[in-house]
């Protein structure tokens, strides 16, 4: 076993230790401070930009309000101007820091506040004071800007001296990775320090000048696992597209932001939603579903929709129950394992809608349709979707979301990802009642490898609103085709 050490030009941020092992490991150390110090360096470092941002601004905006203003609707489009902003990319780190970069999005922002305000208050009151609101907008406007000088001068020194300095990984082969690695040493204002190249190549350096290299993408992941990097920049040569799906696919799942490196001539660079580092393009890739800022509110959606559900169609539940308890008695639910996000194991419930069988038949055996073990209640249940309704607890309960991928059993998790690519990122996120895949008809007896194609675009392109889509077609779907 061999150990390669690098050292940061002094740095008393970090030293990094690799060991070329089957699983390569990165150990973030506290160098050459206080023991008082040590384990706020590293914090700082990575979250110390976006916690200047946020407390300067909501200082800014909160003695506006409180010293020149005062009144409700002050309070009320400032604290709308915060949110706009926090749920763009506002207040995350970008290694080119530009007022008017920003000032389009600050103007949109606080119009998106002041207009909000202005409809809710004439629709709640005939009355509504435009020219009050209209000056409330314009003065967080300028204190935005205002305060963004400052701390953007604040943060670019703090980047020279690496108190803001974000540990980066570099995946990239030879002369690409060595040549990014002298970009951002040699151009510290963009707040990336290289700390190590992740390489494919078995035949490359150990060394990518002052760094060390790390060979294969799971070093990458090794090293993402320990939470000692947050910002990966990629550079993939042609033909790496299952590498760069690794690696955008290990980036999500650890919460780290990841940078497209594009060749100029392969992509024609969108300037409006990238940046650049001394010249090199670079891309930041849609961040995964679950570190959208919308994405708690699926959560919110889940529990307001299925509760409200369960109230109006207990009269249905309870009929349902009925039906089962006549036809073949008890249990009335069906209970059976299931796999949800991360691999956790629940316990899914449905309406009973076959006569029972030992658990361990149920959990092994592939069920079709037209199994002679279903009863005339159980099959009119499976056609019009009435035997998933008690998954709405489920869902109340957090084991599973009202749209996501279908939930399967352990056994058949274990099986499908050994026979088919990529099903196991299918549990990135909780999994649904229903889904993109269900709502194009595939359920059932159909192909796993077309869910898989749907389940993970489903993810990597999820929205709200993209939810409230699937919720609609499948009420349509249950009206219109039964057993869809």
């Amino acid at each position: 076993m061999t150990t390669t050490r690098a050292e940061l030009d002094g740095s008393s941020f970090t030293s990094v230790s690799v060991t070329s092992a089957s699983a390569p490991s990165m150990v973030v150390e506290a160098a050459e401070t206080s023991a008082r110090l040590a384990p706020i360096r590293p914090w700082l470092s990575l979250h110390g930009e976006t916690l200047l941002l946020v407390v300067v601004d909501c200082a800014a905006v909160a003695r506006l309000t409180l010293f020149e203003h005062g009144g409700r609707l002050d309070f009320l489009v400032a604290g709308l101007v915060l949110l706009f902003c926090a749920m763009s990319s506002l207040y995350r780190f970008r290694p080119q820091l530009s007022l008017l970069d920003d000032l389009p999005r600050l103007v949109t922002r606080v119009m998106a506040a002041v207009a909000t305000v202005v409809t809710a208050t004439a629709l709640a009151q005939s009355e509504v004071d435009i020219r009050s609101v209209l000056v409330i907008g314009v003065q967080l406007l300028a204190v935005l800007v205002l305060t963004r000088i400052v701390t953007y001068s604040v943060i670019r020194h703090g980047r020279h001296v690496r108190c803001f300095a974000q540990p980066t990984l570099i995946v990239a082969e030879g002369r690409d990775g060595s040549r990014l690695v002298s970009m951002f040493r040699d151009h510290p204002e963009y707040g990336l320090v290289p700390i190590g190249v992740v390489t494919t190549d078995p035949a490359g350096a150990d060394r990518s000048g002052p760094v060390p290299v790390l060979h294969g993408l799971e070093s990458l992941c090794a090293a993402l696992e320990q939470r000692a990097v947050r910002q990966v920049v990629a550079q993939c040569g042609p033909g790496s597209e299952g590498e760069l799906g690794e690696v955008i696919r290990s980036c999500a799942l650890a919460h780290a932001e990841l940078m497209f490196v594009p060749r100029q001539h392969e992509l024609s660079v969108d300037a409006t939603n990238g940046t650049h580092a001394w010249g090199q393009p670079l891309m930041p890739l849609r961040r995964g579903a679950f570190l959208s800022p919308m994405w708690p509110l699926k959560r919110v959606m889940d529990i307001a929709l299925s509760g409200v559900a369960l109230v109006i169609l207990s009269p249905l539940l309870l009929a349902c129950a009925m039906a089962v308890l006549i036809e073949s008695g008890r249990p009335i639910l069906f209970r059976q394992e299931r796999v949800g996000a991360n691999g956790n194991i629940f316990e899914l419930l449905k309406f009973r809608s076959m006569r029972p069988v030992s658990s361990a038949d149920a959990d092994l055996e592939w069920t079709p349709s037209d199994d002679s073990r279903v009863g005339h209640v159980g099959r009119w249940l499976r056609r019009s979707s009435l035997d998933e309704l008690p998954q709405l607890w489920n869902v109340v309960v957090g084991h599973m979301s009202l749209v996501g991928p279908r939930p399967e059993r352990p056994h058949f998790v274990d099986e499908f990802s050994m026979l088919y690519d990529n099903y196991q990122y299918r549990h990135r996120v909780p999994v649904g009642i229903t889904g993109l895949a269900q709502i194009h008809g595939l359920r059932g007896d159909t192909s796993i490898e077309d869910r898989v194609r749907f389940d993970n675009y489903y993810i990597e392109a999820w929205s709200l609103w993209g939810d409230l889509k699937i919720l609609l077609r499948t009420a349509v779907a249950v009206f219109t085709r039964p057993g869809s």
